[in-house]
């Protein structure tokens, strides 16, 4: 039987690996956060430019929130056979007329479904990238799930997104919901002052 000393060890060692992820999430974060604000463009957000620069190969480190609720879903023409693929929120199914084709009007078949946090882990390593699962715990992964949608990345280098093909720069709604513009660095900085002095 386990004693109690062993039971506080046990206890112990379990607080020392949450601190330690504590800090390497505020690390990530703070990281990406300050490509942000030297404008370095070795950074992305949102799941469109985060797909667009995974394709690339241009990601470094994704980083993911590990609650994330988005689905990944592929849909089928009936006639071209074609497949599309859409990243769908709790609810969205609801507004968006998804399984019909807004140009012919046919039912689209409904191929593939996943959670879209699931479809990272399983392909990430195929576009030569390394995989950060982030909580909303901490100041900086809280900001980062609210601000800028739970999916991002940093970059092995500068890409522009906004020069490339406008559909595929195209954000969903809730994508356009927050922006670099939208966040407010200096009640950023302040925020992390204070909360540095409680750890």
């Amino acid at each position: 039987f386990p004693t109690r000393r062993s039971s506080d060890l046990t206890d112990q060692s379990a607080v020392c690996l949450q601190n330690v992820k504590y800090f390497r999430e505020k690390a990530l974060v703070s990281e990406f956060f300050e490509l942000i604000a030297k404008e370095t463009g070795t950074y992305c957000y949102g799941v469109k430019d985060t797909l667009t620069a995974l394709e690339m190969s241009a990601c470094k480190t994704l980083i993911v929130y590990d609650n994330l609720t988005m689905e990944r879903v592929e849909l089928k023409h009936p006639t071209t056979g074609e497949v599309s693929v859409h990243f769908l929120k709790p609810g969205d199914e609801e507004k968006k007329n998804l399984y019909v084709d807004e140009d012919s009007g046919l039912d689209m078949t409904e191929v593939a479904r996943e959670p879209l946090v699931e479809w990272f882990a399983e392909n990430y390593k195929n576009y030569g990238a390394t995989l950060e699962f982030i909580t909303d715990k901490s100041q900086e992964g809280n900001q980062f799930c609210k601000g800028f949608g739970g999916v991002g990345a940093i970059l092995q280098w500068k890409v522009d997104f906004m020069s490339m093909d406008h559909t595929l720069h195209q954000h969903d709604a809730e994508e356009q919901e927050a922006t670099v513009d939208d966040f407010d660095f200096d009640e950023y900085d302040a925020a992390m002052d204070y909360e540095d002095d409680f750890i």
